[in-house]
């Protein structure tokens, strides 16, 4: 079969702009072409793959993940597509297995220990968890989503001791950045809006329990 590479890049290009507007039928479509031109395209099977977990056709997206790092052992980012798309469709060990081995590509990939810890907090692995979160946030101290992950993962043991000493200090973090707005979207709403309320200065245990209170209900 004679490769038409640059057709094939631009059915890519394409997709990747039909998906960035929302139209994800369409962006399948146009994937499709492009991996039918070069079935071993990263670029291609990743955008198809995209597009495929937009439409929540998960096992379907899982085999393309399976198809790109079969052709690609070595790209961290289609390990880690694999990962969700795994976790999506109950593959437990599995997705743990490729979001580690995307990370040991990659050892800075934060977007992979987020997807990991995640995952592990899914499936009650919460010690795993707020480690991976723990490790993550030595890479990326200020990433809001990091901090999140580990709130919830900590606000899900019995481990008081320890939610003293670490959620009130995250807690006080952010409260100046949440009542500005800037960091609301990490946060459920409950929390946010009742942390707009408390004065400037609340209590480490006040902010505590209204994190408590907003994540459990």
């Amino acid at each position: 079969m004679q490769l038409d590479v640059p057709l094939a890049e631009s059915f890519t290009g394409l997709a990747n702009q039909l998906l960035g507007s929302g139209q994800h039928p369409q962006a399948r479509a146009m994937a499709e072409k492009a991996v039918a031109l070069t079935p071993k395209s990263s670029a291609a099977l990743k955008v198809l793959g995209y597009s495929l977990r937009h439409l929540g056709l998960h096992d379907q997206g899982r085999e393309v993940f399976e198809t790109l790092v079969r052709h690609n052992p070595k790209d961290p980012e289609g390990l880690a597509n694999l990962g969700l798309a795994q976790s999506h469709t109950g593959r437990n060990k599995e997705a743990v297995d490729s979001f580690r081995a995307a990370i040991a590509l990659h050892p800075r990939f934060i977007n992979a220990y987020v997807a990991l810890g995640k995952h592990l907090q899914s499936i009650h692995h919460t010690s795993e968890a707020i480690e991976v979160f723990e490790e993550a946030q030595k890479l990326d101290p200020d990433s809001i989503e990091i901090r999140h992950g580990l709130m919830q993962a900590i606000s899900d043991t019995c481990d008081w001791p320890r939610k003293e000493r670490i959620m009130p200090r995250y807690l006080l973090d952010v409260q100046d950045e949440v009542q500005r707005g800037g960091a609301s979207r990490a946060f459920s709403p409950g929390f946010g809006a009742g942390l707009a309320k408390e004065p400037p200065n609340a209590p480490p245990r006040v902010l505590t329990a209204l994190w408590e209170f907003s994540y459990k209900s």
